[in-house]
């Protein structure tokens, strides 16, 4: 929320934390909700579980030798697989 409201534009990833309902790891994702004017309104949130990520890029990695890296655009991995 804080950085959506400084910067209302893209879509943000936080880093990695345990969720307090699941007790999973997850990352938070957000987009800037605007006004009809563009101001700032609040921001449109989804916890996705990091464990999800890992079995997704699992099934698809084709090559045993071949790896995955999910990162943030300030290089922030988020995940590797394997």
């Amino acid at each position: 929320f804080k950085a959506l409201k400084e910067v209302p534009v893209g879509t943000y990833s936080g880093e990695p934390i345990v969720g307090r309902v699941t007790g999973n790891r997850v990352i938070i994702v957000a987009r800037a909700r605007l006004t009809p004017e563009g101001r700032f309104d609040g921001a449109i949130t989804v916890a996705i579980s990091l464990d999800r990520f890992s079995e997704f890029y699992s099934s698809i990695i084709a090559v045993e030798e071949n790896s995955v890296t999910l990162a943030r655009t300030d290089g922030m991995v988020l995940l590797r697989q394997p």
